[in-house]
Order: structure tokens, then C-alpha cells, then sequence
């Protein structure tokens, strides 16, 4: 799995979970400077949600962040 990084064109959607325009993905290099105390806590809440559940969450957010469609075109799911 290839790591990327958060930066400038790559947003973090909530602590852990970095997205552009594409996709989003966990990542704790996407926590805050406040999240560093709880990050060896929220690995292990990643590393324990399971592979489906992980895609699931991802899929969520990718919605969640999918620009809303114009009048006449219809939605893709």
C-alpha cells in the first residue's frame, strides 16, 4: 500500500482520515498536534477495525465529500 502524506492539496476529514479529491484513507500522520497523545490508542483502534469495516468507513467519507450533483444528472452510487 503506498503511504501519502497530508499537504497542500490533501485535507484531513477528521483526526486519522486524510482525503483529496479522489479518495480518503486513514493515516496517523493526519492527526493533530492534540491527537499525538491519543495516537498509539487510536492505531490500535485501526489496526483492530477490520479490513471491511476500514473500506466501509472510507466509502463514507468519500460520499461524504463527493461534490453535490447538478439538476438533470443523474447521482452514481
Amino acid at each position: 500500500m503506498l503511504r501519502r502524506v497530508c499537504g497542500p492539496r490533501r485535507g484531513r476529514a477528521a483526526p486519522g482520515i486524510c482525503c483529496d479529491e479522489e479518495s480518503c484513507m486513514l493515516d496517523s500522520i493526519c492527526l493533530d498536534e492534540d491527537s499525538n497523545k491519543r495516537r498509539t490508542s487510536t492505531e490500535k483502534n485501526m489496526t483492530l477495525m477490520g479490513s471491511a469495516a476500514s473500506d466501509f468507513l472510507l466509502w463514507l467519507m468519500h460520499m461524504a465529500n463527493r461534490q453535490p450533483q447538478g439538476p438533470g444528472r443523474n447521482q452514481q452510487f
